[in-house]
């Protein structure tokens, strides 16, 4: 925490949500103003906004220029953040503020005498306030107390006094509908790979347990969600990890000749989660999404030829057709007599005499057909 941050963060002018996640913010960050990395679910928890809410805000920093990036996440640590504040714009000082406080003016008009006629003299002071409203008196005066004041109605009930809404706009964030981003049998409020609790698992597993139980709940491997590979797990048992990660753990195994079943390759994945080998576990994480990405391209591969032998298949099945066809008509016409048609569509299709019933003079082979 650095005390001179977060003064930084009170002498400059910030809209109420900016205001409140740079204060957030300035909470881990070294006195120079660097070494900012905590995650989103930290920062939602302080500031009582949702994870969704925060990230906008954060980017809405960055697009100012104040919250800038200076070292990319990777699978284990999150962004590290550093603050700019010559972009930012500073508030007058206190002095200042008070200075200009008491110089403002009144707002609103004077209050309207309550009587144009001359004061008697026997009277001194301020008359006394006129209350309702009659038409003997000259002027109405409301009472000016301060604090809240309830709705006033007019001189008729009929014509009450009407309080317009502000029109000013609202510097609330606006909540986003929130998405659910679905591995294996368990949905998570937000993608698994952005999660990183591993710092708050480190220093206290039961508040890190209680929180991501919240952003996935069902999962029976929370230390794998707080390191940010919750999706490698796809449930239900507790040892069902995804097809392609336990594939390379096997291939790993092979590697170094050693035994590469499956149940050997989850006894490996195991023993690193086991151990915390984070760095090992990232790895092999990078290996599956590689198998991953082969097998949707095979299948690609496979869908298309799979549709190329389809097209093939169809054109031979249409020429057969129509082949047969040409054979039907030519026989048809050999059967009306009409030797001649018969003999074009022969020599159209490329038939033989012999298959449409001729003979190799072109005159009718079938007993009885002619006169």
């Amino acid at each position: 925490m650095s005390i001179r941050q977060i003064l930084q963060v009170w002498e400059h002018k910030f809209s109420h949500p900016h205001q409140a996640v740079m204060l957030a913010l300035a909470d881990h960050a070294h006195e120079d103003g660097t070494g900012i990395r905590p995650s989103i679910n930290r920062i939602a928890w302080k500031t009582g906004y949702s994870e969704r809410s925060v990230q906008n805000i954060m980017a809405q920093l960055r697009q100012l220029g104040v919250l800038a990036i200076a070292v990319p996440a990777t699978h284990n640590t999150p962004n590290e953040y550093r603050f700019d504040w010559s972009v930012a714009t500073p508030k007058p000082s206190f002095d200042e503020y008070v200075a200009q406080k008491k110089g403002r003016k009144s707002r609103g008009a004077n209050s309207a005498p309550l009587s144009k006629a001359p004061k008697k003299k026997e009277k001194r002071g301020a008359a006394p306030m006129q209350q309702g409203c009659s038409s003997d008196a000259e002027g109405v005066q409301l009472p000016c107390d301060r604090g809240a004041v309830a709705v006033q109605e007019g001189c008729s009930l009929l014509h009450p006094i009407r309080q317009e809404p502000s029109r000013e706009p609202s510097i609330e964030t606006k909540e986003p509908d929130e998405r659910i981003f679905q591995f294996g049998v368990v949905n998570y409020r937000q993608p698994p790979d952005e999660i990183d609790f591993a710092d708050l698992w480190a220093t206290n597993p039961g508040m890190a347990k209680v929180e991501l139980r919240a952003i996935a709940p069902g999962h029976r491997r929370l230390e794998m969600v707080a390191h940010g590979f919750g999706e490698w797990w796809v449930g239900p048992g507790l040892n069902d990890f995804d097809e392609s990660l336990i594939k390379a753990c096997q291939k790993r195994k092979r590697k170094f000749q050693q035994p590469d079943s499956v149940g050997d390759a989850k006894t490996f994945i195991n023993n690193m989660l086991k151990s915390g080998d984070w760095g090992n576990f990232s790895l092999r994480c990078d290996e599956a999404r590689t198998l991953q990405e082969r097998m949707r391209y095979v299948d690609h591969r496979a869908t298309r030829d799979v549709v190329d032998n389809s097209s093939i298949a169809s054109v031979k099945t249409s020429q057969s057709d129509r082949l047969s066809s040409s054979i039907g008509l030519a026989r048809f016409k050999v059967s009306q007599g009409d030797y001649a048609r018969a003999r074009e569509i022969a020599a159209l299709c490329n038939l033989s005499y012999e298959t449409i019933g001729l003979q190799e003079d072109g005159m009718c082979s079938i007993v009885g057909a002619q006169d």
